[in-house]
């Protein structure tokens, strides 16, 4: 028997034949509304996104990140700028319709911290990276308020998103949600695990997704979060 964890699937919005699966043992693609499967790059990976705009362009993480330009029929290994995968535990994505060139991938330490490793951006739609110097603070996926801390879960917890009207503003979340508006160089808290410096969002966030430039729904252990005032408050 095959045994594989999926974490993403992608549709193509041009064409709903075509399905992506992003799984710890490779990418599948379909192109008959999933009728077959054919896996077209080996690995094991976390996050995949689309380029907003481009379904052609694909973007898929685990401890590596790779690029496809032919909707997931192939795809490219990118190296420039990231830690090597043996320091990684794991990857998150992030894209914005809002400049669909912009790429951000948030990495975390590999065992036994597992805290914050490093951003990373593209402004070429994935091509190349640098890694952005955060200034504030040393540690978005620890569990201090301060950020001040090591160590985090980012094996286990990793959500990752960009406004849709402001790809300079993303939002992290491990134990606690930290956002920025700068690009990632300087995060705030945002919501925190005992409501101590923010407003209380139950630990470990898995998965952020912004409905527009201020609603943002998190998912957590705890349940669903949702903020419509950017993080201000959270119900």
């Amino acid at each position: 028997a095959n045994y594989r964890q999926i974490s993403k699937i992608l549709v193509n919005p041009n064409n709903g034949n075509e399905i992506l699966v992003c799984t710890t043992a490779g990418v599948y693609r379909s192109a008959d509304a999933g009728a077959s499967f054919t896996q077209t790059v080996a690995g094991s990976f976390k996050d995949m996104e689309f380029k907003p705009g481009d379904p052609n362009i694909v973007y898929v993480a685990g401890t590596e990140f790779y690029r496809s330009t032919d909707n997931g029929q192939t795809f490219t290994k990118i190296t420039s700028a990231f830690a090597a995968a043996a320091n990684l535990s794991r990857m998150a994505i992030a894209v914005s319709p809002a400049n669909p060139s912009i790429v951000y991938v948030l990495s975390a330490k590999v065992a036994s911290d597992y805290g914050f490793e490093g951003l990373y951006k593209s402004t070429n739609s994935g091509a190349s990276f640098t890694k952005v110097t955060v200034s504030t603070p040393s540690n978005i996926l620890g569990w201090a308020s301060a950020g001040n801390d090591t160590g985090g879960q980012g094996w286990y917890d990793l959500g990752f998103a960009a406004s849709p009207t402001d790809a300079n503003e993303i939002t992290a979340g491990g134990v606690n949600i930290w956002q920025s508006i700068d690009g990632g160089q300087n995060f705030s808290l945002n919501a925190h695990w005992t409501a101590s410096g923010a407003p209380y969002v139950h630990a470990d966030c898995h998965d952020l997704i912004y409905r527009d430039g201020s609603t943002i729904y998190a998912g957590c252990d705890g349940g669903i979060f949702t903020t419509t005032n950017g993080g201000n408050s959270w119900d």
